[in-house]
């Protein structure tokens, strides 16, 4: 529970609003218009339904829209009951995840379709989702002995893990060598107690299984991995890590043409070719 301009807000009470309004405004223009109007830059994004964050605020709250100021003012009531917040035109944030050391955990990742990160003496999070300020203090509680430094970094990668919301992209990574591979986030935290380790997981759709070496031209974005379990990649990062993908192109060829024929001597890459288009065909 947080406070805000002297009224008590829980997640739980944003969660009710949200479902209100997914009953009754997503198909009328007026929602249309928030969307396509360029003035509003930001959208509460909720299980891959995008909404208007101020808007919820005041719903929520039983405050009018006069009496507090969308923004920073709104987004940080939102990321402290634990939702994402994001820019309303280019909504999908893309991460990079180590599976555990040497991605030792990636084969069961991959099996189970999640993301798993360790910091399991913590325990289940979940109770403590509607307050990030209780993450912290439970995390200090629980690593006493971490130095301020250290602690600080760790409580933030534990927000950027549960802050990602249906649609982000997921990179596995395998230290600053290599990509083991790629997906799209299709659910929400949770704790499987079963696990011997690894226990905090995100379900993830694994649309690209296949490992490759971190790019030549990107390595000075891997350069900075280790030790680093949770880090937020940007648009442009991705895009180099991921440059050998089918060019726009190629895609726009096969969509006319329907079929591609590839030829060569063996070992030239006509089945890794194939693969990655169609990766980046399901990737969207």
């Amino acid at each position: 529970m947080i406070e805000f301009k002297g009224k008590h807000i829980t997640r739980e009470d944003v969660l009710k609003e949200l479902v209100k309004f997914k009953k009754e405004y997503p198909d009328t223009n007026g929602y249309q218009n928030w969307l396509d109007d360029g003035a509003y830059t930001f959208a509460l994004k909720y299980k891959g339904q995008l909404y208007p964050p101020k808007y919820i605020l005041g719903q929520t709250t039983g405050l009018s829209l006069s009496e507090f100021a969308g923004g920073d003012e709104t987004n940080r009531v939102f990321e402290e009951l634990g939702f994402a917040v994001r820019d309303k035109l280019d909504h999908v944030k893309y991460w990079k995840i180590a599976p555990g050391p040497k991605a030792s955990f990636w084969e069961r990742c991959l099996r189970d379709s999640n993301i798993a990160v360790g910091w399991d003496a913590l325990g289940d999070l979940t109770p403590f989702l509607d307050d990030f300020s209780k993450i912290k203090d439970h995390y200090s509680n629980t690593f006493p002995g971490d130095p301020p430094t250290m602690r600080g970094k760790q409580i933030n990668q534990l927000r950027r893990f549960l802050g990602l919301t249906h649609g982000d992209i997921v990179v596995a990574n395998n230290g600053k060598t290599s990509l083991v591979g790629r997906g799209r986030v299709v659910g929400d935290y949770r704790y499987l107690d079963d696990y011997e380790e690894y226990k905090n997981v995100i379900p993830v759709e694994w649309f690209d299984k296949a490992e490759r070496p971190v790019p030549v031209g990107a390595q000075d974005i891997a350069a900075p991995w280790f030790g680093v379990t949770v880090e937020e990649l940007a648009k442009a990062e991705y895009e180099r890590l991921f440059a050998d993908s089918p060019s726009r192109r190629d895609l726009q060829l096969l969509g006319k043409k329907k079929q591609i024929i590839l030829y060569g001597p063996p070992g030239t890459g006509k089945t890794y070719c194939t693969r990655q288009l169609a990766v980046s065909i399901a990737e969207g």
